[in-house]
């Protein structure tokens, strides 16, 4: 659609002119509002989802599967919450391979991997699925559809997912570029909540 595309063009140039220090700023509400929401969901988890199920890796570390997270590696311009690793949360990242995306289990010792277009993932062969995704947009509307880069990697992923598998979306983004609006397509995902510096919205 063009107006996606022209809107991926306007955003993208904005992102290079940003304030560092509004950046920073804004960027810590943002991981202050990403991690209530994150420990209200586990609150909220059933005694028999709180249940730990132990997975033993390639090189021997045994970690608890139960209710992963997973996160992202930012990219420039994208909200970092790369400091929520330091909670006791099992994490988990994407490996990306072509347009298809798998979670894999990470923490924060792993020596990270680059792939072939330069993005690095954990060296982790461990696939977890995660019940809650993070997941950051060029922007997103207040009905909980995202703009992203355009190679649908989450939707595909997302509809890959096993229908009765529940997984919670948080798309995250500056208020900004939450929008009232945005073009959507039949095969675009609609997250669960969208989380800014200004808001937790529930959707």
């Amino acid at each position: 659609m063009y107006l996606k595309h022209s809107l991926r063009k306007k955003i993208l140039a904005e992102r290079t002119l940003f304030d560092r220090d509004k950046f920073l700023a804004e960027n810590k509400l943002i991981v202050e509002n990403t991690k209530l929401a994150i420990s209200a969901l586990y609150k909220n988890l059933s005694n028999k989802d709180r249940d730990s199920t132990e997975v033993e890796t390639n090189n021997f570390e045994i970690f608890s599967a139960a209710n992963p997270i997973g996160l992202y590696l930012p990219l420039k311009g994208e909200p970092d919450l790369t400091s929520l690793l330091d909670n006791n949360w099992v994490f988990c990242l994407p490996k990306i391979n072509g347009d298809k995306i798998e979670f894999v289990h990470y923490h924060k010792s792993m020596v990270l991997e680059k792939e072939s277009k330069g993005i690095k993932h954990p060296p982790s062969d461990t696939i977890l699925v995660p019940s809650i995704v993070i997941v950051p947009g060029l922007a997103y509307c207040q009905k909980g559809y995202r703009l992203g880069f355009g190679s649908g990697c989450y939707d595909k992923y997302f509809s890959r997912l096993i229908i009765n598998t529940p997984t919670t979306k948080i798309g995250v983004c500056f208020d900004k570029y939450l929008l009232e609006s945005l073009p959507i397509e039949k095969h675009d995902t609609k997250f669960d909540y969208v989380i800014t510096e200004n808001t937790v919205l529930k959707l």
